[in-house]
């Protein structure tokens, strides 16, 4: 399966989110120059696999809303390794806070 990416982060939610959060984090991104697409998950996706597999398909970061960030108004952010070309995007598991208000 192919998945097609046209974005440089991917925002993941499991969860239902206010619009407004959503927005806030986009344009977070948006005014940082960065284009991103949201993806909403189903509770039964197993979502370390869906992280791998946008690595693997180019996408250079994700950022996986929680209600915790929601609150805290943190965004979480992983950015992929990828040396030695997209097909070889590296997935290291560690989320770190890129923005607090």
């Amino acid at each position: 399966m192919r998945l097609a990416i046209s974005c440089a982060c991917e925002i993941l939610l499991a969860d239902f989110f206010g619009r407004g959060f959503v927005e806030f984090v986009e344009k977070v991104f948006r005014d940082g120059g960065i284009t991103t697409d949201v993806l909403f998950l189903s509770p039964r996706v197993d979502v370390v696999e869906v992280i791998k597999r946008l690595a693997v398909e180019g996408v250079l970061a994700v950022s996986r809303l929680t209600r915790q960030n929601q609150t805290n108004v943190k965004i979480p952010l992983q950015i992929f390794h990828q040396s030695g070309g997209q097909a070889n995007g590296r997935f290291d598991g560690q989320f770190r806070s890129i923005c607090s208000y």
